[in-house]
């Protein structure tokens, strides 16, 4: 019959090839799912900066658009005309 210290054994030799399992199991000793936790978290960044560049866009052109209108019409008439 088993006592205490052999379950205790048991349970630390089950612990130790566990961590050797992960250790080994996976390049640079990442945990499987940090890596994929990584993944989507770089995902989520290029997303929200992709977002912030198209409101940025969209705030320039808008104001860019507001003071063309802003223009009197006469103005590009007087601009000077190249060319011959």
């Amino acid at each position: 019959m088993l006592d205490d210290d052999d379950l205790l054994e048991a349970a630390r030799l089950r612990r130790r090839r566990l961590l050797t399992a992960l250790d080994h199991g996976s390049q640079g000793g990442d945990v499987p799912g940090q890596r994929t936790l990584r993944r989507l978290a770089a995902g989520i960044g290029v997303s929200a900066l992709l977002a912030l560049g198209a409101a940025v866009g969209g705030l320039v052109q808008a104001s860019l658009h507001d003071q063309g209108a802003a223009a009197p019409a006469h103005a590009a008439a007087a601009a000077p005309r190249s060319g011959g």
